[in-house]
Order: structure tokens, then sequence, then C-alpha cells
């Protein structure tokens, strides 16, 4: 009998829809899964067996085929368990077809048949509910970051006992209700820094402004304790608040980060730093993906011109970064605002570097700045 179940898979940090087909049919008993799979993928299939068993399901010895489609497209992780689990049980008869339209389904499995978290879960439940699919079936422990998708119903499981019973209709699940809209007009971009706490340097402060207003990448330079970070740090207090898509894009990335909590359906205004993707062009020939919207993530370089790379974490905030080789994928609107030192020599020159098309900064060694808009050769 064949079956087919609908998945997805993470891409850089969008969801791509997936079909899990299963057939059980005659010929030597064997667990065949094919579709370009990385090794987790494969490992499934003891796991979704073994998981099967504890749960209390006897099935015949048959040939049972796997695939997943389209096959061109690398499926890597461990949230195809449950669909698998559950096309195979609906080719052995246990699950009405019927009840697998317009499902997404998504979860890890234990082997007593417990339903696991996984990463992603945000924008798989996007990408179903663009699709124009009903419900979504995801880990209980995900169920609250699925709901902030208004226009599908997620379905919070924690067994794949109880996704059965669901299924055939013996036992009902109330979908999980997340209203992030009100959370967004309640929450405030509060990280402790303002520029009120800065003592002079008007000329930076001036600088970050310009920036801002302008969304111009910044790159500020100078000795230890001029205040380079701390500046970049105060920048998020005078951005707009964030908006439901530029929240929910920023999500998006932490989701794929593994970086949301069960409690942490959505990122809000982040305090300290939020954004940014670093492009190849910067160097270092990949992408580190962090989370966007528009919001400077004030992060620290130790050479001007080798940005690549860099996380938040050098300065104290912790930021997703997420990088992929088969692709660039890029978040909202993004701006990059970094600090740095002095080469180890100590040089006293004026240094200068231009970032993408955004504006040039100049910070002498005696901590004044100078703000230039014109053109300027790279930094190398």
């Amino acid at each position: 009998m064949f079956s087919i179940v609908q998945s997805a898979a993470i891409c850089g940090i969008k969801a791509e829809i997936i079909y899990v087909e299963a057939d059980a049919g005659d010929g030597l008993p064997m667990f065949l899964m094919v579709g370009y799979l990385s090794s987790q993928v494969k490992e499934a299939q003891e796991r979704v067996k073994t998981a099967m068993k504890n749960s209390g399901l006897r099935l015949q010895p048959r040939k049972v085929t796997v695939n997943l489609s389209p096959a061109d497209l690398r499926k890597d992780g461990s949230g195809y368990d449950l669909p698998i689990a559950v096309a195979v049980l609906a080719a052995y008869g246990y699950i009405p077809q019927e009840a697998l339209q317009d499902v997404l389904f998504a979860g890890e499995l234990s082997l007593n048949g417990e339903i696991r978290p996984i990463r992603g879960i945000l924008p798989m439940v996007r990408r179903a509910a663009r699709e124009g699919l009903k419900s979504c079936i995801i880990p209980k422990a995900n169920e609250r970051e699925g709901a902030v998708i208004e226009g599908i119903r997620v379905i919070g499981v924690s067994s794949l006992r109880e996704v059965i019973d669901y299924l055939n209709g013996v036992e009902d699940i109330i979908p999980a209700v997340f209203d992030m809209k009100a959370v967004l007009q309640n929450s405030k971009a509060d990280n402790g820094e303002d520029f009120k706490n800065i003592n002079g340097q008007e000329a930076v402060k001036r600088a970050a402004e310009v920036a801002v207003a302008g969304m111009h990448n910044l790159l500020l330079i100078g000795p230890p304790g001029a205040g380079k970070s701390m500046t970049a740090k105060c920048i998020p207090g005078i951005l707009p608040g964030l908006s439901l898509e530029e929240s929910l894009g920023i999500s998006e990335i932490y989701s794929v980060a593994g970086m949301l909590g069960e409690n942490e359906p959505q990122k809000t205004p982040i305090p300290g730093a939020t954004s940014y993707d670093l492009t190849s062009g910067i160097g270092g020939g990949r992408e580190d993906t962090q989370a966007g919207g528009g919001q400077p993530c004030p992060q620290r370089s130790a050479v001007p011109g080798r940005a690549a790379g860099v996380s938040a974490g050098s300065s104290g905030n912790p930021a997703p970064a997420y990088g992929r080789a088969s692709g660039v994928y890029q978040p909202h609107e993004r701006k990059l605002c970094l600090s740095c030192k002095y080469y180890a020599g100590g040089s006293h020159e004026p240094m200068q570097m231009r970032l993408l098309s955004g504006w040039t900064v100049y910070v002498y060694g005696g901590g004044s700045t100078s703000l230039s808009g014109e053109s300027q050769p790279a930094y190398s």
C-alpha cells in the first residue's frame, strides 16, 4: 500500500516542502530509504522501527521503501522521524490516508516513542501556511513557537501513540494559540544602554545617528576604552520597534539556530544586539547569517577588513550564526556595525574602511572621530 506525508526541510533560514512517500509491498523484508539523505536521516529507520515497537505496534515483515522528495534536495536533521513513521503506518493501514491531507509533520522520535523538539519549527509552519496547508503536527515543546503563525492549526504532540489516536479520531487535541501582536505591542527595546550614558564623544554619537537614519553601515575603530562597543550597544535604543514581519524574520533565524526556548516563541527587539548577515563579500568565503530586521549588532573585529565569521559573543551578547555552503540566504533589511582596535603596532594614523555601500568612519588615536560619505578605496 502506498502513502504520502508532507514535511519540511530547512534550507539556510527558509523551509522547503518535502514529500515523504512510503510503500509497503511484497518482497524480501527490508527497510529502504532513498532521496539524498544525510547520515542523521538514514539513522531514522532504526529510531522509527524501535519507536513503533515500544508504542505497541507490530508490523508484518514486508519490503518497506521510503522516498523523500524532491530527490535533488539534501535532507538533514532528525525532524523527519515523525513524518517517516506516519507514512509507514499509513502504508500498513494503521492511519487513514484521508487524515493526512493538508497536514505537515515534523519531529524527532525517541526509542520509547516520545516526540522530541527540533530546530526550525517556525519557518516550517510559516511555509506550510503559505502553501495553504490546514494543520501542522509538531513536538509539544515547539507548539508555542509554531502557534505564532496565524491561519493554520498547530497541534503539539508528545508521543507517537498520541499522533495515531489523533489521526484516527480517538483523541482530540486542542490547537495551540499565541497572540504575537499583543506581545509586540507590549514589548520595548530596553537593553540597559542609552546614549545619555556616554559622556562626550559627540562626533561618534553623531556618526551613529547618521548611520541609523540613512540605513548606512558603520565601523568604529579606536583604542580600548574609547567607547566603541558601548556606542554600538546604544544604537537599538534610537531605532523604531520591529514590525510583525520583521520580528518573524528574526525569529526564523533564531529558530533555525535552536535559540528559541519553549517559553520564547519569538524575538522582539533583542537586548543589546540583533542583526546582520556577514556575506562572503566581506571575506572568509562563507556566509554567517545573524538575526536581522535592520537593527545593529555590536561586534568586534580583531583586524580591519577581516570581519567574516565575527559573532556577537565577542562583545558579550549571544547571537545566532548560521552558514550554508549551498547558497546565500539573507534575512530582512540588515546593516553592519563593527568595532575594532588598532593593529598591534599601535599606529596613530587614521584608519579607514569602506563597508558595502555605507559611510566611512575615521577614528584617531586620541579618540577623535570624523565622518565622510565620499567614496573611499576598500581596506585590504
